[in-house]
């Protein structure tokens, strides 16, 4: 991987009521070279130390910043599963709106952190082959879903908002023979049945999207009853071990953050602890086969997991 010159540290907002190990700074949008005299780089109040042979290597662009979206919490508030679920609407709302700024950040090829720190790891775990039958959970876009498709997969993708359907299927035009988009909601999990087709999925995705949505139970359980046996479910998200409310770590919580720097919309965020996400998978019938921490260059924090799930057969 490409050196950014990322350390991580914890950071709490004004209120302290959040623990984030984050980059210790955020990248900026395209490549910005610095001038060789600089010792410190300054930015958004993070700062970072560099030494002279660095300064000509240093590129800082702004990545995929739901992971710098904590720090600008409004506030915490702790839900029962039924109450998480009442909050779906809101979620949509907030993607409705911010949809046209999505796809104009995240583009034809999607971004550094995706590319760099999501892509690898997803793509080693999932293993697409010629023939693959895909469901992509969550699309927005639709960048991985083309991504799959150009790697001879076929594919069914799905987004609960209608406007990143439809940037989906202008931008991947070049893969609708081999692409099905569909507007879906992932908590409902009738709707989700109907994404089913003769042949069952073989393998199914998630790109960073569990922690978007409100209710992931009828998800888990429709993605085992729509796979085949032995088919695999993998998933990336925010580390809930390290990103999370100060305190509160077991406690399935929401707060308000940014995806992405100056987004129309404030958007939802659902904090759920690691043993929540593994034991509804448990639950359902699926077996942990694999399973990453992934950070940001040498940094030690990691800030998202990918996980591979695996369906037995009976």
């Amino acid at each position: 991987m490409e050196k950014t010159g990322f350390s991580h540290q914890k950071h709490s907002n004004k209120q302290g009521n959040l623990t984030s190990r984050l980059p210790s700074f955020c990248p900026l949008a395209g490549e910005r070279h610095f001038p060789q005299k600089i010792e410190r780089i300054n930015l958004d109040g993070f700062s970072k130390e560099v030494n002279q042979e660095e300064l000509n290597q240093i590129r800082i662009r702004r990545i995929f910043e739901v992971y710098a979206g904590h720090l600008s919490s409004h506030e915490i508030i702790f839900f029962s599963r039924c109450q998480m679920k009442n909050t779906n609407e809101e979620s949509l709302q907030a993607w409705e709106a911010n949809a046209d700024y999505w796809d104009s950040k995240m583009g034809d090829n999607s971004n550094y952190f995706h590319c760099h720190l999501v892509r690898p790891n997803t793509e080693k775990l999932l293993d697409i082959k010629y023939g693959d039958f895909v469901l992509d959970i969550a699309c927005g876009n639709g960048n991985f879903s083309q991504r799959l498709a150009k790697n001879g997969a076929i594919v069914v993708a799905f987004d609960y908002s209608t406007k990143l359907i439809e940037h989906a299927k202008k931008r991947r035009s070049d893969v609708l023979d081999k692409v099905e988009f569909c507007v879906c909601d992932a908590t409902d999990y009738n709707q989700l049945l109907k994404l089913k087709r003769k042949t069952p999925f073989n393998k199914a995705v998630s790109n960073m999207a569990i922690m978007d949505i409100s209710d992931i139970e009828p998800l888990f359980k429709a993605v085992y009853d729509m796979l085949s046996d032995d088919g695999i479910f993998v998933f990336s998200t925010h580390h809930p071990c390290f990103t999370h409310p100060e305190g509160k770590y077991l406690t399935p919580c929401l707060h308000k953050g940014e995806a992405l720097r100056g987004q129309p919309l404030l958007q939802n965020y659902y904090h759920r602890s690691l043993q929540k996400i593994l034991n509804l998978a448990f639950n359902r019938g699926f077996v942990l086969d694999k399973f990453f921490e992934v950070a940001d260059d040498d940094a030690e924090m990691p800030i998202l997991m990918t996980v591979r799930l695996i369906k037995l057969q009976k």
